[in-house]
């Protein structure tokens, strides 16, 4: 989840996103809330106050404490209904420490060829992909296959998106497709086969042998996802291993079946 602002009309207002993953359409998708209009913060006089205690929050206690108090979580599930999970997150499962969100920033991006873009990252990444099968796949992003419109893409607010009209695609998908392209395994595969064997990071972690820090990297795209990682993931999806001692091999199509059904 981020919380940002963004200007229409001339004025400024602030808004709630999260990003869900609807196995339905088969992909992420963001869902925002409109918080309110930003307004100047309140001024408290504080000089007649006493201290009686002190606890540091860090920033998982401080953005769990800020989303409750909120409620971000019902707000945005009341304002996209039908959209992403049925059922959301709670704000301790939401809220994560900034270490736990999609990394890369998107700085820059530039349309080349029909239809491909040229984007740029905080990582110092400069990465291609095209979009052709993206845009054609929905009506609704037809305009943008015209050559004049195409040439007009550009960074969304907080480098979150590309847009042309709209935010039509997020930076992270943006990312993750042009990671794919490029042969190498993207931070949304990791987090697919976490969310189709419904692996919690520590889980995840007991199942591939590494720290549960190491999986948060991988699926946030702080780290890129070595090949053998990957079909680890693979292996360990086939076999399903529950005992301590690992399988000599793969499992027969009758023993794959029974440990998927």
């Amino acid at each position: 989840m981020h919380i940002f602002e963004r200007e229409v009309s001339g004025r400024r207002y602030r808004i709630a996103a999260q990003s869900v993953w609807d196995a339905k359409a088969g992909r992420s998708v963001a869902r925002q809330v409109v918080l309110g209009p930003v307004a100047p913060p309140p001024l408290a006089n504080l000089s007649a106050t006493r201290t009686v205690g002190a606890r540091a929050l860090g920033d998982v206690g401080a953005l769990v404490w800020v989303a409750e108090q909120l409620d971000l979580v019902a707000h945005i599930d009341r304002a996209c209904v039908g959209v992403g999970a049925k059922d959301g997150p709670s704000a301790g499962e939401l809220v994560q420490p900034m270490s736990e969100y999609f990394f890369p920033q998107l700085k820059a991006v530039k349309a080349m060829e029909p239809y491909r873009l040229r984007t740029r990252w905080s990582t110092g990444e400069v990465l291609e992909l095209d979009v052709a099968d993206m845009l054609r796949k929905h009506t609704s992003l037809a305009p943008i296959l015209t050559p004049k419109v195409f040439a007009k893409v550009h960074v969304g607010d907080g480098g979150h998106s590309i847009e042309w009209i709209d935010e039509e695609f997020g930076a992270d998908n943006v990312y993750a497709w042009a990671i794919e392209q490029a042969g190498e395994v993207s931070h949304q595969m990791f987090g697919e086969w976490m969310h189709r064997n419904e692996l919690s990071l520590s889980k995840a972690a007991e199942a591939l042998g590494i720290s549960r820090r190491m999986v948060s990297y991988y699926r946030t795209a702080h780290k890129a996802i070595p090949r053998a990682i990957w079909l680890a993931c693979l292996g360990w999806e086939a076999t399903r291993p529950t005992e301590r001692i690992l399988p000599r091999g793969l499992p027969t199509a009758r023993e794959y079946a029974a440990l998927h059904a």
